[in-house]
Order: C-alpha cells, then sequence, then structure tokens
C-alpha cells in the first residue's frame, strides 16, 4: 500500500507491513494480493499510454493477479497511441461511453487523463471503486490541464497523487498516496509530462499488487491550498510586457513554446 511520504498509519500491524524508501516516495508493502482482479482502464492520450502500458507489462510478468484488463477510450475512429498499443497488445476496446456495463463486470476502474466526469451508477458498478492518477500535489491544481499550471506559475516542487474517484465531480477524492516531485528550472511541457506520467504508472501498479489493502487508508484532501487548473486557452500565449521578468520568463517557456501542441510555438511583433 502507498502512503505519504513519512506519514505513519496508526494502529497498523507491524507484523505485516515494511516501510522502505524508493525513488523519493515512502512505500509501504503489504504481503501481496491472492486474488485475481478484472481491470477496467479509462485513457485516452500519452500520459495514459504509459500506464496502461506499465500495467500490462505487470499483468504478464504477474498473471495471477490480473484476471483481465480492458481498455476505455473516446474515440476509436482515429488510431491513437494508446489504440495501437491495445491492438498491438490484445488488449480489449470499448468506446465511451458505457451503455451496457453490468456490476461486477470489473473489480476496479482506473483512470488516467480521461477527461470526462464520472457519475455515481458508473462508479456503483465496480466493487472496490475507481482510482485515478493526477499529475499535481492535490488539493493544489485540482482541474483540467496542472501541469501547465504548474509550470505557467514556477512552481518549484509538483507531484503525482494517486485517489479515489468520487461521483459527479473532479480532483476531490480520498487520497490513496502521493509523490513530490521538484521541477528543474528549465524543464519543459514535454519533459516533465513523461516525468509525471511514469512515476502515476508506478503508483498504480503499487496499488494493484497490494488490493483491497491499498484502497482501505486513502485519507480526504486538505481543505487548505485548493487551487484550479482551468483548462488552457490560446489567449495564455500571449505575452504581456506588464508582467515582472520572473512571470515573464515562465509565461515565454510555457505559453508560447510548448504549451498546446508539445512543438513550438510561433509569434509576431508588430513595428
Amino acid at each position: 500500500m502507498l502512503l505519504y511520504f513519512s506519514e505513519m498509519i496508526p494502529n497498523l500491524s507491524s507484523h505485516f507491513v515494511k516501510s522502505i524508501f524508493k525513488r523519493n516516495y515512502l512505500f509501504v508493502r503489504q504481503y501481496a494480493s491472492t486474488k485475481s482482479y478484472k481491470l477496467l482502464f479509462f485513457g485516452s492520450d500519452g500520459i495514459a499510454l504509459s500506464s496502461l502500458r506499465k500495467i500490462n507489462e505487470f499483468r504478464k510478468k504477474e498473471n495471477h493477479l490480473i484476471d483481465r484488463l480492458d481498455l476505455v477510450t473516446t474515440n476509436n475512429k482515429h488510431k491513437t497511441e494508446i489504440l495501437k498499443y491495445a491492438e498491438e497488445e490484445n488488449i480489449n476496446t470499448v468506446t465511451w461511453p458505457l451503455d451496457n456495463l453490468k456490476h461486477a463486470d470489473y473489480d476496479l476502474g482506473l483512470i488516467v487523463a480521461f477527461g470526462h466526469l464520472i457519475k455515481e451508477d458508473l462508479l456503483n458498478k465496480f466493487p472496490l471503486g475507481m482510482v485515478n492518477v493526477h499529475p499535481s500535489l492535490l488539493p493544489r491544481w485540482r482541474g483540467a490541464a496542472p501541469i501547465i499550471h504548474t509550470l505557467l506559475h514556477g512552481d518549484q516542487v509538483t507531484g503525482v497523487t494517486l485517489m479515489k474517484i468520487k461521483a459527479d465531480i473532479f480532483d476531490v477524492g480520498e487520497i490513496i498516496s502521493q509523490i513530490k516531485v521538484p521541477v528543474s528550472k528549465d524543464i519543459r511541457l514535454p519533459e516533465l509530462t513523461e516525468q509525471l506520467s511514469q512515476y502515476g504508472a508506478d503508483m498504480l501498479v503499487e496499488c494493484i499488487k497490494t488490493l483491497p489493502k491499498s484502497l482501505e487508508n486513502a485519507q480526504p484532501q486538505s481543505s487548505e491550498g485548493v487551487t484550479y487548473a482551468k483548462k488552457i486557452h490560446k489567449s495564455i500565449s500571449e505575452v504581456r510586457w506588464s508582467f515582472d521578468v520572473g512571470k515573464l520568463k515562465c509565461t515565454i517557456c510555457t505559453g508560447l513554446y510548448m504549451e498546446f501542441t508539445h512543438s513550438p510555438q510561433h509569434t509576431k511583433i508588430k513595428e
């Protein structure tokens, strides 16, 4: 079971828990689960692909833990990278919305960069609920664009949160685990996105390894330090010369160059 960095869980028996530090965060491992689980993965972009690949690789090595792994995506008309991977690996793909899903068809839902609100009737069909990887230290940067806002505001530390899904609202569920990740001074969006996606993938696998115990000690999010990462529009790429130098640098690095398409953008200066 994954926990916060240095927090201890009260009343947790020392006979079956061992703590080790790894990759800058604290693992608390319990004896591995002996049950096989049916997992339904929700995801549609590159961040999601990192997690799906990691889980699928784990499934191949530890096939007694994952009985079934299927993918839900939003668009089967275009061969996205995650769809190509699912096809190559013979992972069954289902298109959103899910109209025919029955209770207990799957044990647990896994959500990574999916972007659709989960309704209560869908959540209730998963006996173990649903978990979500969010690339920020919640409750900071709830919302659609946490990595962009991390860079745009010059945050020196970010992270990844694994949380339970709460029906009908984004990014407010109980926290299963978090890791802190320092933000390098000159890091760009693609590099930070890749870094956080790999951490998130590892966290999901660790969660699966110790089901259902990994879900039992989730903690509510703090009511302090809540910020919102609103969806980014192209207007944010406009340089406002009245900004102070530090903020202007963040705006140039994130807004003009790398925020929208992971490739350089262009601007014009009127004479």
